[in-house]
Parts: structure tokens; sequence; C-alpha cells
């Protein structure tokens, strides 16, 4: 089981247009693990905010914590302090071990609790907007989920869902440098050592290239860029029970010289 905590940073995020419910379950359905992916802490920190959006954390469990600002005069509220310090409890208490940490907010200060919690052998995931600037945030994580993928149509109103297909002018990785990276690591692979998680293959790019994420390249999800070479011949997957991943073969060399 894979313990995993969730803060919504309220005031950093589009929570007029925001699909929660779809968010939240890309948080579950894009973990290449054998792992039971559980939810245990979500909360939401902020003090504006609408009571549509409330509905939508409360659905989702959320506890929604109160974060005022200082005076009138001061715009800033204190959610970032609130997440980090509940965040880095977590580690000091242990009552219920976190593995994954994922901050939704387009707040860069997030950046030193992430890397902190990486030094602490913790997995961390940032939501953030695709038009951030990402050069800082790239290290201090180890995977980026992006708003974008999440709002709902502006056609359909809230019922109807934006495609999620990514537009590759928007993506700092391209679709080549992605396929080196790939066909880089699975030719240095055993092809005896079948099968082995998907996940495998995308945490030995990420070594190879710090701050690679899936998310910076054309591709919605890694097990598309995976299908690309299922296609081609070079690799075979499937799920197992828990409807995770496996490569279950892969031609030797890929065919790379």
């Amino acid at each position: 089981m894979k313990r995993v905590a969730v803060y919504f940073d309220i005031e950093n995020m589009p929570t007029k247009s925001l699909d929660v419910d779809k968010l939240m379950q890309d948080l579950v359905m894009q973990d290449d693990s054998d792992e039971e992916i559980v939810l245990s802490i979500r909360r939401a920190y902020g003090s504006n905010t609408t009571n549509d959006f409330k509905k939508k954390l409360l659905n989702q469990n959320f506890v929604i914590i109160d974060t005022p600002h200082l005076s009138d005069s001061y715009s800033k509220n204190r959610a970032d302090m609130f997440i980090s310090v509940d965040a880095v409890e977590t580690i000091l208490v242990d009552k219920l071990p976190v593995e994954r940490y994922v901050f939704a907010t387009s707040d860069s200060d997030f950046t030193v609790v992430a890397t902190m919690l990486r030094k602490y052998g913790r997995d961390v995931w940032l939501i953030i907007s695709r038009t951030k600037d990402r050069k800082i945030l790239n290290t201090a994580c180890s995977k980026m989920l992006f708003f974008e993928d999440y709002i709902y149509s502006s056609q359909t109103g809230s019922n109807g869902k934006e495609s999620s297909k990514k537009n590759e002018n928007n993506t700092s990785i391209s679709k080549n440098e992605a396929q080196r990276l790939f066909e880089m690591v699975v030719s240095k692979i055993d092809p005896s050592r079948v099968p082995f998680n998907l996940s495998v293959i995308y945490d030995r790019m990420k070594n190879l290239e710090p701050g690679f994420s899936i998310g910076l390249s054309p591709y919605a999800k890694f097990s598309d860029l995976a299908t690309e070479y299922e296609n081609k011949l070079l690799v075979t997957k499937r799920k197992n029970g828990h409807a995770h991943i496996l490569v279950v073969e892969i031609i030797e060399n890929l065919g790379i010289k």
C-alpha cells in the first residue's frame, strides 16, 4: 500500500474551472507501481473560494483549512506555510507513513519543502500551470501534472470536460528527446529480467535526465510513449490484476545500434 498526501493551495489554483474529480482520479491512475494507492491525506488551504469549489472538495473528502490574510492591505495568505509545516509534520510524527506528496499550486515557494521531502526519500508531485517557469520546479519534484489538463470545457460548461490532449507547442521536452531516453534505458535492460513494472523505465529515464517529466513532453502519460514502441513490436506490455502496467517482453537492443 502506498499512502499519498494531497495538498491544495486554493488561492493559487484555477478553482472556477478545475475538474477536481478527474484530477483526483488521475493521481491514482498515473501511478505505475503494483501497490494499492491510498489518498490518505486530503487538505485544502485558503480563504477566498466559491461555495461550488468547496462542494467539489467536500465530495472528495477534503479537509478545508481557512488561512485568512494577515490584513486587508496584505494580499498574501499563509497557506504555503501551513502546507509546508503539515507536510513536514507527517515525517516527524510518522504515525501514518506517507510515501508521496502532491502539491497543487502555482506558488514556486513550494520548491523548498519539495526539495526537503525528496531528501528524506519521499516522492513529490507538483500540479502547476503549464505557463509557469519550470526551470527550478523540474529538479524539485519527480513528476508534474498541469491544471490545463483538468479544465472544464468552456463550450459545454461544468458538466463537460476539455480534452487532455497536449499542445506540442506548450511542451519543453520534444517527442524525439523522450524517445531517445526511452530507447537508451531499454537498450541497457537485460531482456531476461521481464516482467517488471513500466515505472522502472520511467525512473531510469529521470535518473539519466534530472528533471525529466513526461508531463513536459507531448505525451499525455508515460504509457502512451511505451505504446508507440509496442506498436513497433519492440516491447510488449500488459496490465496485471491490479491494473498496473508490466513490461513482459523486450526485443533485444530495440534494434538500436
